[in-house]
């Protein structure tokens, strides 16, 4: 599993790029305080890894408020929730390394 905050950085968004992240299974990771309409979690799959996906993000994220799919989802916070996020956030991780 790979997670990264990316607060504090000047993002509006990104890309995930799982070709450099051939090893890992999952990524999660939150965009903060930078975004002008929201706090925003992602939890993706990576299209790569040679096991399945033992979770569905799609209902992970929809106990968030989220949704999804079942190998990429999202939950979306008001602008400057960045606790409540990062909260959120520790959770999932802890979960997905389940």
């Amino acid at each position: 599993m790979v997670f990264f905050d990316l607060t504090g950085y000047d993002l509006e968004g990104y890309k995930q790029v799982y070709s450099l992240l051939f090893v890992s299974r999952r990524s999660l990771h939150s965009i903060g305080e930078p975004s002008s309409f929201r706090t925003k979690i992602s939890v993706g799959s990576n299209p790569w890894a040679p096991a399945e996906p033992k979770h569905n993000l799609a209902s992970i994220c929809e106990r968030y408020g989220g949704g999804g799919h079942p190998r990429v989802g999202a939950i979306s916070f008001e602008p400057g929730a960045l606790a409540q996020a990062r909260e959120v956030a520790s959770e999932i991780v802890a979960e997905l390394k389940t």
